[in-house]
């Protein structure tokens, strides 16, 4: 997706234009704590703090950029903005007639407002416009995100322990 404003004319009355642009070396920063904000919670609940907390999600990041380098190297990262403000990150690879979503994050304080459905949609509209293909993500169990994809047109494919594959076909 190059960068010009999703059209979601309910979502933008709640939360601004919401728009995307390539991730590029200086948003390296944001893009750490933004994964640094969305791991963290379920790393804490499990008992890590301090140092061992930030060494893992360190570690859980890199990981996590090895994997898609290697898995998806044509991959497209985008930052997500609201009225141009970094408030996301998409990443999306494409595979034959799928458009993968390999990563859709947002900040704490911006989910649940509209920002992920914008952003789902324009992928959506993306895929109905070539008449064919379908969108593909994988939700955590138990990630209150799965109702959003739910609501948005996307079925369970797939299942596995930690791990549910949804779909959606125009």
């Amino acid at each position: 997706m190059s960068g010009p404003t999703l059209d979601d004319r309910r979502t933008a009355a709640a939360v601004g234009s919401v728009s995307t642009r390539a991730a590029g070396a200086a948003d390296e920063r944001f893009l750490a704590e933004l994964f640094g904000a969305v791991r963290r919670p379920a790393l804490q609940a499990a008992g890590l703090d301090g140092s061992a907390l930030e060494q893992l999600v360190e570690l859980q990041r890199r990981g996590q950029q090895l994997s898609y380098a290697a898995a998806h190297p044509d991959a497209d990262e985008q930052v997500i903005l609201v009225d141009g403000q970094p408030v996301g990150r998409l990443v999306t690879a494409v595979t034959g007639d799928v458009l993968e979503v390999l990563d859709l994050a947002v900040v704490p304080e911006r989910q649940g407002g509209g920002v992920g459905r914008a952003v789902l949609a324009a992928c959506q509209a993306r895929v109905a416009a070539t008449g064919s293909g379908r969108v593909r993500l994988a939700v955590a169990v138990g990630n209150p995100a799965a109702r959003l994809y739910a609501r948005l047109g996307f079925v369970v494919c797939a299942t596995s322990p930690t791990d549910r594959v949804m779909e959606w076909r125009p």
